[in-house]
């Protein structure tokens, strides 16, 4: 199961910080009606989270920093929503996070409060 771990991760991360991008905005991409599109108001929060979300996968699973990165970078071409029924096919077949709770428009990682 670990052989397929940092592709796990790589779902993980672009699924949250996309979901959470959609949780600040209504406004999609012209060229991927899945992909929330963040006005400037709101761009700190959401490169907030996305850097907490990757500092935490970083410091749970060290040794899958640099193929996390890579399984991002082979499946770019993944829409937004496809990433989050990626995550969600994982999940239901049993995949998970260390440490990881999710409570509604809040995230937890590991007791540090991410909003």
């Amino acid at each position: 199961m670990e052989d397929n771990m940092p592709y796990f991760l790589a779902c993980f991360y672009m699924a949250r910080t996309e979901e959470y991008d959609r949780s600040l905005s209504d406004i999609r991409s012209k060229h991927d009606p899945t992909e929330a599109i963040i006005d400037s108001r709101y761009k700190k929060y959401s490169d907030r989270y996305a850097f907490y979300c990757r500092k935490y996968l970083y410091d749970m699973y060290p040794q899958f920093k640099k193929v996390m990165n890579e399984e991002i970078h082979t499946y770019i071409n993944y829409s937004a929503q496809h990433w989050i029924d990626e995550y969600e096919r994982l999940t239901n077949d049993g995949w998970n996070i260390k440490g990881y709770r999710n409570h509604d428009s809040f995230v937890v990682f590991d007791n540090e409060w991410v909003i």
